[in-house]
């Protein structure tokens, strides 16, 4: 049977922490859906490549959004390993 344990989610009282700790876990998940798309593809599953690249880009849409909010240049979160 599947077992699944869910990440802890950080929070803070200050708004700016939070915004800072949903930026990383949006760096997170961008990579991952990266690497995703990577393996898709080399699956030749393009499909499925699409399908992702349209979720990626919503959350990289999120991320410009909060590096916005926090006044910062929108980090790269590169590629997971």
């Amino acid at each position: 049977m599947p077992a699944v344990t869910p990440k802890p989610v950080k929070t803070s009282d200050e708004a700016e922490d939070m915004l800072r700790f949903d930026l990383e876990n949006e760096k997170e998940t961008i990579r991952n859906y990266r690497r995703r798309i990577k393996q898709a593809d080399e699956l030749n599953e393009f499909a499925l490549g699409e399908d992702l690249r349209e979720i990626l880009r919503d959350e990289q849409d999120h991320l410009n959004a909060l590096a916005t909010a926090l006044g910062i240049d929108t980090p790269d979160p590169g590629i997971a390993d």
